[in-house]
């Protein structure tokens, strides 16, 4: 019993070999590193220089043109001045409003040309729609050969009562 209670004896508890191991690792790891990245800096700076090239004096990180036709080629080549780029913001303005205007113009149409049609839609349901109620013998034909006499002749409206006019008050005057 004696032995199973001492710490040493215990498979779960480091030994001190161990320990000291874990302790320096990561440095040595971390040095590895940086001479491994340092190593393959140097090799992808250096392999491309030549030192056999004829060409003397020719940097390697010289400004390039950027690619492609620039505006002063373009200008060249339609033989026009060299001039700044001007651009006439009123005037573009204007053109845009004059868009919309023509636009809004083309939807007014539009939209009367629908309200039109959808009216002589509803005057033709409307004279459809007489025309199958007079058929059913719901109204009397709008021609009858007879005049109808019992109708009363059209009333007079009496005439409306005279308003007496008032006077004006009489006007003061100074003195």
């Amino acid at each position: 019993m004696a032995q199973a209670s001492h710490p040493r004896t215990l498979k779960n508890s480091p030994s001190p070999n161990r320990s000291r191991q874990r302790g320096f690792a990561w440095p040595v790891g971390l040095l590895l590193g940086f001479c491994f990245g340092l190593g393959y800096g140097l090799t992808q700076r250096l392999l491309p220089i030549n030192p056999f090239n004829d060409a003397k004096g020719v940097t390697l990180f010289g400004v390039n043109p950027p690619p492609g036709t620039t505006l002063e080629t373009l200008r060249e080549q339609e033989g026009g001045p060299s001039l700044g780029v001007r651009v006439d913001l009123d005037q573009l303005e204007r053109d845009r409003q004059q868009k919309e205007k023509i636009m809004e113009e083309k939807e007014l149409v539009k939209r009367r040309e629908a309200m039109d049609k959808r009216e002589r839609l509803e005057k033709e349901l409307q004279q459809d729609r007489l025309m199958e109620l007079v058929d059913e013998g719901a109204f009397p034909p709008l021609s009858s050969p007879e005049p109808t006499s019992n109708l009363s002749p059209p009333l007079e409206l009496p005439a409306s009562p005279r308003v007496p006019e008032i006077p004006d008050p009489p006007r003061l005057t100074e003195p």
